[in-house]
């Protein structure tokens, strides 16, 4: 096998002292930002497309649906007032005598 040097990944001062750490700050500060936009770009689009997909559709439908309303007339007149006679009395018979006559044996029949 390879031994690998391990004095090419040693420390180097130059790098630390290259950078400092308001710059390194800095950096992560700018790759914060970069990644919360690439994070939100995918909502964001995803929102807008669908709100444009529901205003499209909504102006769509009420314009099929619209019906001009049914041409109406009024006309005022008088009534005329109607009198109705009352019939006239109905008379009732009288009522008619019946014979009633008294059963003495009566003879109960069963079925």
């Amino acid at each position: 096998m390879d031994q690998i040097d391990s004095s090419e990944y040693d420390y180097d001062e130059e790098y630390d002292e290259i950078y400092q750490q308001s710059d390194i700050l800095a950096i992560q500060e700018e790759y914060r930002k970069k990644r919360l936009i690439e994070s939100l770009i995918g909502p964001v689009i995803s929102t807008a497309f669908h709100l444009a997909l529901i205003i499209i559709l909504a102006i769509m439908i009420t314009d099929k649906f619209k019906k001009e309303p049914p041409a109406i007339e009024v006309k005022i007149q008088e009534v005329e007032e109607v009198k109705i006679e009352e019939p006239p009395p109905v008379e009732e018979p009288e009522p008619q005598e019946v014979e009633t006559t008294e059963i003495s044996d009566p003879v109960l029949m069963t079925v």
